[in-house]
């Protein structure tokens, strides 16, 4: 019989050696630092200086340190470490199934590494480029709010470009072993997401660009001469107690914060021009936040439709994930196995670290198993 597609392992024997061999491009991915990406020229050019700090998307003392116990959350966003964990626990008699939701729940973290990235400079008290968000660190910022709405999606557009470039940096890294080593299905696969980078990283470069141009032009009134930015809130109840800023349509971020027991604001932002092109998916979270507020069986169903049409973090209290049935907790896990691309990593990393000998041995073993 042929091993199961999703079971994946690393002999014991070849282990250290495997773990040392992906431990420069682990460093290389946690310590990734493109240059603060704020832009702080009129010609869209960003600041570039090395960004020593950690960016929060949410805000740290006024929302993760309530969502915490003992000083961590969990966080439905694993870190190349993380995989790379969970990979090096399989051997040939044991291997790990890729495909066992179980094995994706949200990982604790520290409050200070949670919903980061380096992306704006705090390099002295006139190039505080990170403290240029302080208008929206706070427990309950208000959308409708000119400022707080251009504020909350240009941060959420340097976080996205961040994560992009920090991706397409391992990518690169791996490129030519994966096309040296890869079978033809990994390659064209490897191929795609590739291509699919390449497109989304210069359109979200060219969103940072206008914003930051335009708060480098006008400063607080960047949003309210000439609407650039439109922002809207509501509120929806949840089983899970949980902050998040997460992607959508073509411009929209989705900021959730936790409001007191089982209550949550959401604030939507947008660029004003594709308003109307991203209503569709707006209109889903505002009917089903409506419908929240007026029944009892509300579950995880908001978890469900951002899991569903978005991408990005999700940040929520250890105690409310520990309460959730096994059916509602799959929901989360499965956030984390989609954005992990659990099963292609694992592949990809097979191609890495495999050489001509070790694929003829499994064509061996293989023939062996019909």
């Amino acid at each position: 019989m042929r091993p199961d597609k999703t079971a994946f392992w690393v002999r014991r024997d070849q282990k250290k050696k495997a773990y040392d061999k992906l431990l420069p491009t682990k460093e290389r991915f946690e310590k990734y630092d493109a240059g603060c990406l704020f832009v702080a020229h009129a010609n869209g050019q960003p600041c570039g200086k090395p960004v020593n700090n950690l960016c929060h998307t949410i805000p740290r003392r006024q929302v993760l340190t309530p969502l915490s116990n003992r000083g961590q959350v969990r966080e439905a966003l694993w870190g190349f470490g993380n995989f790379i964990n969970l990979f090096m626990q399989g051997s040939e008699d044991n291997p790990v199934d890729m495909s066992d939701l179980e094995r994706y729940q949200p990982r604790l973290i520290g409050i200070d590494e949670a919903s980061c990235g380096r992306f704006a400079c705090k390099t002295s008290s006139e190039r505080d480029h990170d403290g240029v968000f302080r208008p929206i660190d706070i427990a309950r910022p208000d959308f409708t709010d000119p400022l707080v709405a251009f504020l909350a999606q240009y941060r959420a557009d340097l976080y996205a470009v961040y994560q992009l470039k920090r991706a397409d940096s391992v990518m690169s890294d791996w490129a030519q072993k994966i096309m040296r080593r890869g079978l033809p299905a990994q390659r064209n696969e490897f191929i795609k997401n590739k291509d699919l980078l390449d497109r989304l990283l210069p359109f979200m470069q060219e969103k940072v660009n206008r914003l930051g141009v335009k708060w480098h032009t006008d400063g607080r009134s960047a949003n309210t001469a000439h609407k650039v930015v439109d922002g809207q809130q509501f509120s929806f109840r949840s089983n899970l107690t949980f902050a998040a800023c997460v992607f959508y349509g073509r411009s929209s971020v989705a900021s959730v914060f936790p409001a007191g027991g089982d209550l949550h604001q959401m604030g939507i932002t947008n660029l004003v021009e594709d308003t109307q092109q991203d209503a569709e998916v707006t209109k889903g979270f505002f009917e089903l936040a409506t419908a929240s507020m007026q029944k009892d069986d509300y579950g995880v169903d908001m978890i469900t439709l951002l899991s569903g049409s978005s991408s990005g973090v999700i940040v929520m209290s250890p105690d409310s994930y520990d309460k959730l049935s096994t059916a509602e907790s799959n929901i989360i896990n499965q956030w984390v196995h989609r954005f992990a691309q659990a099963e292609t990593m694992a592949r990809n990393i097979n191609s890495m670290l495999s050489d001509r000998q070790n694929r003829q041995r499994r064509r061996r073993r293989s023939k062996k198993r019909r």
